[in-house]
């Protein structure tokens, strides 16, 4: 009975929370994972997305680095997207918070949020080890057949959201927020929603559309109103809008984010949680 009464507060405090995120002017988005990216392009990128951000009045956006924690800290992003097989690597370890505290450690800066933590996952196993790692949002997916795994015929759908909703409740783990990938269109986000995501990545459906901002409000209004694992969806549905291929992305709306492999970590310096 503890364990019930425990589990109704606790889903209860998570919904809150949700409903905050989804009030907070937040979002973010990811650019195209550029493998041979630099840390000086890295930078470069991030301070433009920066601006542009500021220009359209979303300057509380975060912007996440999807890659490796140093260059996240030495672009001056607000957090990072770990590959999956990083937080798998962490899965044996006797504490995996204590590990993700130290990622959030190497990018806090004076005057600046709570760096954002999340990560990629493809399995109930690996969104069960991010939550338990204590990460903020899990990108899961591949939601439905998308230009950017062309070869990818086993396509864990909808229904790995509903699995990995159900193994957080099981495990009495507290859910990250779980955003959908992969192939989502107007057409298709509400039934991502239904299974228990708290959002949607999107790229193709956004970044070739004819009026991309009407494409970001079709969306919101096709979640709008879907049952979900918080409590019916508000009307600030979230949207999480990478600019190009792969990965992700952390809590509410829409996104913004860098991406790129690292040339390694400066000598004589380990990388934490390096995503290599």
């Amino acid at each position: 009975s503890r364990r019930v009464h425990g589990g109704g507060r606790r889903a209860r405090r998570d919904r809150r929370e949700r409903r905050q995120m989804q009030e907070t002017p937040s979002s973010f988005s990811f650019s195209s994972g550029d493998r041979d990216a630099t840390r000086e392009e890295l930078e470069t990128a991030t301070s433009a997305i920066r601006a542009a951000l500021a220009d359209a009045g979303c300057a509380a956006c975060p912007v996440v680095v999807n890659g490796d924690v140093i260059d996240a800290a030495m672009a001056g992003a607000d957090g990072v997207h770990l590959r999956e097989q990083a937080v798998l690597r962490l899965a044996d370890s006797t504490d995996l918070r204590a590990l993700v505290a130290r990622v959030r450690s190497s990018l806090a800066r004076d005057g600046v949020r709570r760096p954002v933590v999340g990560c990629s996952a493809h399995s109930v196993y690996s969104v069960l080890v991010a939550a338990r790692a204590g990460v903020d949002y899990v990108q899961i997916g591949t939601m439905f057949p998308t230009r950017t795994h062309p070869d990818k015929e086993d396509l864990e759908g909808p229904q790995l959201v509903k699995d990995a909703v159900a193994a957080l409740d099981d495990e009495y783990v507290r859910a990250p927020l779980l955003v959908g990938v992969g192939g989502v269109t107007v057409d298709n986000c509400a039934d991502v929603v239904r299974a228990g995501a708290d959002g949607v990545a999107v790229i193709r459906s956004i970044a070739e559309s004819a009026d991309p901002k009407a494409t970001v409000a079709a969306l919101r209004t096709a979640m709008t109103g879907v049952s979900t694992r918080g409590g019916p969806a508000s009307s600030s549905s979230r949207v999480k809008t990478p600019t190009a291929p792969p990965p992700a992305s952390p809590p509410p709306p829409p996104t913004a984010a860098v991406s790129g492999a690292s040339p390694g970590p400066p000598a004589g310096r380990e990388s934490l949680l390096d995503t290599r």
